[in-house]
């Protein structure tokens, strides 16, 4: 959730920051599960409880539209970032969820990895195509060795080193062209991390 989307051509990267999407899920998860309390702690059908039923649909609304909106400009930020490209993701999974704790669970399935995707399809000039990504984060590009990393991923045989999320976003690039992870990759030149775009460009009017 730390990086929302990571996106590369093989010479420059891009790392979108997800910070803002996820304060705004674990913020909509705390008033959620307040107005939750408050309305089980009403009687069945009173005025009170309809009130907060009321105050807690609108507030489920208001953070899907914003997380709709991070998602929509992250998503454009990547097109802006490679025009006239197709684009290859890794597919979602749930698995990982099982392995973390309970509050690393609730960010990997609010992550909305989908909606991104179905929006990168029809963003990108030559759609989106979902690959299985197993491993992709914790091989090597340089010499195909398989460790795991935390944020920077270091090769302990050849001393390959970028971002594990550049690292994977390499691999699934190697998936999409070759069907498979090869080695002999080279790092990106230039990696560039951006925050997810403030507001939509306006159109110039001539």
């Amino acid at each position: 959730m730390n990086t929302l989307a990571a996106a590369t051509d093989g010479q420059t990267a891009v790392l979108v920051n997800g910070r803002a999407l996820k304060a705004i899920v674990q913020y909509g998860n705390k008033t959620h599960a307040a107005l939750r309390s408050r309305i089980d702690r009403c009687k069945d059908g009173s005025r009170r409880r309809k009130k907060l039923a009321r105050a807690k649909r609108r507030s489920e609304a208001k953070t899907a539209r914003k997380v709709k909106d991070i998602l929509h400009k992250a998503t454009r930020t990547i097109a802006n970032a490679f025009p006239r490209s197709a684009a290859v993701v890794g597919k979602p999974f749930n698995d990982a969820a099982r392995k973390v704790g309970r509050v690393q669970a609730q960010q990997i399935a609010q992550a909305s990895n989908r909606k991104l995707i179905a929006q990168l399809a029809y963003k990108m000039a030559g759609g989106a195509e979902s690959k299985p990504e197993p491993y992709s984060s914790q091989t090597c590009p340089g010499c195909g060795c398989r460790q795991k990393c935390r944020r920077v991923y270091q090769c302990k045989e050849c001393g390959w080193s970028a971002p594990r999320d550049v690292v994977g976003a390499l691999n699934i690039r190697s998936i999409g062209l070759h069907g498979e992870i090869r080695a002999g990759q080279s790092a990106p030149s230039a990696i560039r991390w951006v925050r997810p775009l403030r507001k939509y460009p306006v159109a110039s009017q001539e």
